[in-house]
């Protein structure tokens, strides 16, 4: 459904990004987060979508993409 719609803004990809992390795929959770930052919209994401992609990254229990994202945290003025 997601890949049919015709125009995607941040709440969708948020919400998307936040359902791969509550059904356990943090992977794909990272995987749709890269999508939204490659996306040809140059849609940013909000705090929303930070928060469930910081989530995925504590399920995956990965210290280098987690520092990656504290980087990507700092660097785009979220606290």
């Amino acid at each position: 459904v997601f890949d049919q719609m015709p125009k995607k803004d941040i709440i969708s990809w948020a919400s998307l990004i936040s359902a791969y992390c509550s059904n356990r795929s943090p992977g794909s959770a990272l995987s749709v987060f890269l999508d939204l930052l490659s996306d040809e919209n140059s849609l940013t994401p909000n705090e929303f979508t930070v928060a469930a992609v910081i989530k995925s990254c504590a399920l995956l229990a990965d210290e280098k993409l987690s520092g990656a994202l504290h980087g990507y945290v700092i660097t785009n003025g979220f606290s």
